[in-house]
């Protein structure tokens, strides 16, 4: 006799065998979790020590040259580095491998960083008044120092340059003509009115003296005059008036190379953990909140403020995410032996943040940042549940709790860039409430580990 193993419903012993092993991965995910959890939450306090140290050490040198005191060119590599004020001084190598040199106002005439900036030393008047609403004087300030300086040079042609200089006071911009030994500062004044000091006064002198330059050089045209009287105290305006006075067409910026944008997707693991907050049964000690492990998909685009260096990023970022939340609990109260709530969320995440570069080199770039998360979310399968052991029967309520549509939170992000294409990131989403009420409310946090493609060439 032969035995024989009937199979009754063998795609339901196949669907359950399949539940089986989809629970114990996820409860694996969820263990090794919180194990890169506990492991990047130490990662980051030891990186927030060594940010001074890490910052100090970066250097980015670039192919350049400096000028010495003689005028003799030193081809060779200049440490380019963000700024908020002109330099007083420059890094300075012949090769790769040799040694630093620092030149400074005294012993260099100016340098370049090839493709990206130039300066020029000069002493020139520099005037003394502030621009800032909470400094302005009462009445014109024509105080000035005189001082030599690094000059950025920002447009250059056969008949004026345009310079630029920036200090704790303010930003300034000068001009130099043809045949003229020094330049001169294009003047901006703003200051309070003697006799109303509610006032702001806006003296905007730099218009005569361009105007004067467009006739004296024969360029442009009466609409162009016209430009000049509207034109703001920044260098894109300015910069075009000196191409005008130059007789040239308009030119690519000289960062034309970097791209001030930069396009990104890519995909992780998203893990979001739900609870009650407040005067509600499930917000009672023993209540437990199960963790919802899900794929997270995003994709954004950044803005870089100095495409050359791309330290600072402003980024915008898409989020697609789902979650199954259960919380639950058990009481004394036969009526109410067990409590649950089962919900699904499908959210949309739009993100604008800051990320800033801490380490910042081709192959590795580590970065910090933070944002504000706008969450546009739709729910499912939203039913509460009672068991009353006494009768032994449970009670489903379908919507019983009406959630927000709309939350915002505050996320956290450290990431990793490498070869400047894979970036592999950490965030952490602060608890935000999804449903409000008098006495309670429910808030869910998430953590989320993803891998991003960057796409150009930074």
């Amino acid at each position: 006799m032969q035995n024989h193993i009937r199979w009754k419903h063998p795609e339901v012993e196949i669907f359950n065998a399949l539940k089986i092993i989809a629970r114990w991965w996820k409860l694996i995910l969820i263990l090794l979790y919180n194990q890169l959890i506990i492991s990047m939450k130490r990662s980051l306090l030891y990186l927030l020590f060594a940010i001074p140290f890490v910052t100090a050490a970066q250097s980015n040198f670039r192919k350049g040259y400096v000028l010495t005191n003689t005028v003799d060119t030193l081809k060779g590599y200049v440490n380019y580095r963000e700024r908020s004020v002109n330099p007083t001084s420059v890094q300075f190598k012949p090769m790769t491998g040799a040694k630093v040199q620092t030149f400074t106002l005294k012993n260099s005439s100016g340098y370049t960083v090839d493709d990206v900036e130039r300066f020029e030393r000069y002493e020139v008047d520099i005037s003394m008044s502030s621009n800032n609403v909470s400094s302005l004087s009462f009445g014109p300030d024509s105080s000035s120092r005189r001082d030599t300086v690094f000059l950025k040079v920002i447009q250059k042609g056969e008949n004026v340059t345009l310079y630029g200089y920036r200090d704790n006071i303010k930003n300034r911009f000068y001009i130099k003509e043809k045949g003229a030994a020094v330049p001169v500062e294009l003047v901006y004044e703003r200051y309070l009115d003697p006799d109303n000091k509610g006032n702001i006064i806006t003296a905007g002198k730099f218009g005569g003296q361009l105007l004067e330059l467009l006739i004296k050089f024969n360029a442009g045209t009466i609409a162009d005059s016209e430009k000049i009287r509207r034109i703001h105290y920044e260098e894109e305006d300015l910069s075009k008036i000196s191409l005008l006075i130059n007789k040239q067409k308009a030119e690519a910026a000289v960062q034309s190379k970097y791209s001030r944008t930069r396009l990104f997707a890519g995909s992780g693991i998203s893990i979001s953990n739900t609870a009650y907050r407040g005067d509600n049964e499930l917000a009672n000690a023993a209540a437990t909140n199960k963790s919802s492990v899900s794929p997270i998909l995003t994709a954004g685009m950044d803005l870089f403020a100095n495409p050359a260096i791309g330290k600072l990023i402003y980024r915008v970022e898409l989020s697609l995410v789902q979650s199954k939340n259960e919380i639950s609990t058990t009481t004394d109260v036969q009526a109410n032996a067990r409590l649950s709530h089962t919900f699904n969320q499908y959210t949309a995440m739009v993100v604008p943040q800051l990320i800033y570069n801490i380490y910042n080199t081709d192959p590795l770039k580590i970065y910090l940042g933070a944002g504000f998360a706008m969450s546009f979310s739709k729910y499912s399968n939203n039913k509460s549940s009672r068991y009353n052991s006494f009768r032994d029967e449970t009670t489903v309520t379908e919507n019983q709790i009406n959630f927000e549509a709309f939350s915002t939170s505050f996320p956290f992000r450290l990431g990793m860039v490498f070869s400047k294409r894979i970036e592999v990131v950490a965030i952490y989403m602060p608890t935000s409430s999804i449903a409000n009420y008098n006495f309670f409310n429910i808030g869910v946090k998430r953590y989320t580990i993803g891998l991003n493609y960057l796409f150009g060439k930074h």
